[in-house]
């Protein structure tokens, strides 16, 4: 069973910083946030592309 005392996502605790890791997770995640927007914003004018041919 879970301790209740740790934090639910890992990377949070302080207890187990490490800066350079820390500096990486940040970063990945802050391209992966782009990566899913432009994913989301690409798929959107592939549909309105799609739409207007549709008409």
């Amino acid at each position: 069973h879970a301790d209740k005392s740790l934090p639910e996502d890992p990377t949070l605790d302080k207890q187990f910083a490490e800066l350079e890791i820390d500096r990486i997770v940040d970063q990945r995640s802050r391209e992966l946030e782009m990566y899913i927007k432009e994913k989301r914003d690409r798929q959107a004018a592939a549909d309105k592309a799609q739409q207007k041919l549709a008409q």
